[in-house]
């Protein structure tokens, strides 16, 4: 079982293009049980200890964007962590893939 479970892990490094010094979170809970092992790696989801914000950095909170894309177990997740949580609205991020549309529609052209 361990060699198989290396053996996808390498695939799975191999297809993202991931290198060696670049970590793999694996999960048997999907997305969100990643998604909180990720937030518990970086400090940002602490037990019920949280209440008083007595993780908080220097006093600042760090802040995270999130899309309405999100299914809502991962809103929920970012909800229940230090961070301050920001969705960002449709028209922003529509303006943001339209430029990065028009900044690659440059790239080729003057090549």
């Amino acid at each position: 079982m361990t060699k198989a479970y290396h053996q996808a892990q390498h695939i799975i490094k191999e297809h993202v293009n991931a290198g060696p010094g670049d970590m793999l979170i694996t999960s048997g809970f999907g997305m969100t049980g990643v998604l909180v092992k990720f937030q518990r790696m970086l400090n940002l989801k602490v037990p019920e200890n949280n209440i008083a914000g007595k993780f908080v950095y220097n006093g600042k909170k760090p802040i995270v964007f999130i899309t309405h894309m999100e299914h809502h177990s991962n809103h929920t997740s970012w909800y229940h962590s230090i961070a301050d949580v920001e969705v960002l609205p449709f028209h922003i991020l529509m303006l943001s893939y339209c430029y990065s549309m028009y900044s690659i529609s440059n790239v080729t052209e003057s090549t």
